[in-house]
């Protein structure tokens, strides 16, 4: 089994193909002053991401991948920390429409509050705080982590001059005597014939029946609409989002959560530069009792407001190399009794590069 790819040299000889390597670094620190447990622990990244891998196209219709990806850390401890394999069946259902069957393509587009950015480009997000995840009496023999880069699923997307949108399913983790099984579900559209409106739809599960668990099924249900300038910037417009928690879905209903909250952002480009301003804000203002929740979120969206500027430096540095330099900025409030100390701040610095070079090609 050691030459297993071996095997698909007989279809290369008869299918359009390409050979070609993906490669992303990244340096990733995420730093805040206080309030970890209700925003996110400080997390550092160095790490390298290196995946070689084969497209075969037998036909118009059908696009085969697959991949290798090594995420090799920057560190002392373990020269290789984990690997992933791509592979994905591509099938193009009509010239608007194509279905995805196994690897996911990772560009979803939630906004902050819905999805993790760091979901884009890290493989596994490390999950410390108990408030990210509500995972505190499962064992997770490799770490306790949320999902990245590498998603395994099905996934059904569309697009066409005015509109594009996708559904998909995510599977992450399979019921054990160690954990439940857990996956998510995305919706998203963006835009209805020439209205800039954007909505969405994220649906998290923890649970599971195959083995007995202290807690049965815990779900998360996030949603967003959605008012969006696209002549100003990409992602740039007014949201309103609504979230239900439920911990213990069928034997602690008195647990469950319901949150609101308006969101906006807005994407301003100089050049090379991009400048992100942010103001987010939920309805624990309101009532005490409603907590905006999104599992997947980025978490500093919970807490009851959150503003900031984001900076972003993106550039192609060679043919197929782009650089990218972030900084991730804002102040926050952890609850609605205390007044604003100087350390309820965010200051995240980000540098990456991507790499995609194409060996060879055929027809």
């Amino acid at each position: 089994m050691r030459f297993w790819w071996l095997s698909f040299l007989p279809l290369a000889l008869f299918a359009r193909g390409e050979l070609g390597v993906y490669n992303q670094v990244y340096a990733y620190n995420g730093e805040s002053g206080t309030a970890w447990e209700e925003t996110r622990t400080t997390l550092t990244y160095f790490e390298n991401v290196f995946e070689p891998y084969l497209v075969l196209e037998p036909n118009e219709r059908v696009r085969f991948t697959c991949g290798v990806g090594v995420v090799v850390p920057f560190q002392q401890e373990y020269p290789i920390s984990d690997v992933f394999i791509r592979v994905q069946t591509r099938i193009t259902l009509t010239p608007y429409m194509w279905l995805y069957l196994g690897s996911l393509e990772k560009d979803h587009q939630f906004i902050e509050p819905m999805l993790d950015p760091l979901t884009e480009f890290i493989p596994r997000i490390r999950v410390i705080s108990l408030s990210q995840v509500p995972i505190d009496y499962e064992v997770f023999p490799k770490g306790r982590f949320s999902h990245g880069f590498y998603e395994y699923g099905a996934q059904l997307r569309w697009q066409d001059r005015w509109v594009r949108g996708e559904i998909y399913m995510n599977w992450q983790l399979a019921d054990t005597p160690d954990h439940r099984e857990r996956f998510d579900v995305g919706l998203i559209q963006e835009g209805i014939g020439v209205l800039p409106v954007y909505g969405a739809f994220h649906y998290w599960h923890n649970g599971g029946h195959e083995h007995e668990h202290l807690v049965g099924i815990t779900e998360n249900y996030v949603g967003a609409v959605g008012w969006e300038f696209p002549q100003v910037g990409k992602r740039s417009g007014i949201y309103y989002l609504v979230s239900y928690f439920l911990p213990d879905r069928d034997e602690r209903p008195e647990l469950n959560v319901f949150g609101q909250a308006l969101y906006t952002r807005w994407e301003f480009a100089l050049g090379n530069w991009r400048f992100i301003p942010h103001v987010f804000m939920t309805s624990s203002w309101i009532s005490e009792k409603e907590q905006f929740i999104s599992i997947e979120g980025d978490p500093f969206y919970r807490v009851p407001f959150y503003a900031g500027l984001n900076l972003r430096y993106e550039q192609e540095i060679a043919p197929g190399t782009v650089l990218q330099v972030g900084f991730v900025n804002g102040v926050f409030l952890p609850n609605t009794r205390d007044p604003y100390d100087w350390k309820m701040i965010r200051y995240d610095q980000l540098i990456r590069a991507d790499l995609r070079y194409t060996f060879a090609s055929w027809e």
